[in-house]
């Protein structure tokens, strides 16, 4: 198990969550789509699509992540682990 699964379990309301907007703009079944996922090498996600995917992750958790921290996500668990840095009310997590 990695250390963003054990923090953030695949079932945890705000992984469920980023996961769902992976599978959707992805066009993806959630299930195929993992923490440990590398955003470029396993998801194809360039920097134009990592910035939309940005956008729609930010609004699930109401909240913006600045752009240095972004640059270091490689996987779905760093853009999870960044979002619950920056939520401060977890009912702040919503459906995109």
């Amino acid at each position: 198990m990695s250390e963003t699964e054990a923090k953030f379990p695949r079932d945890s309301a705000l992984a469920e969550k980023v996961i769902g907007v992976f599978a959707e703009k992805l066009g993806r079944p959630a299930r195929t789509i993992r923490l440990e996922d590398d955003l470029l090498f396993d998801l194809g996600i360039d920097s134009l699509s990592m910035a939309e995917m940005t956008v729609l992750v930010e609004q699930v958790g109401g909240v913006q992540i600045p752009g240095d921290a972004l640059l270091d996500a490689r996987t779905v668990g760093d853009l999870v682990t960044l979002l619950a840095e920056h939520v401060v009310d977890p009912d702040q997590i919503r459906t995109p």
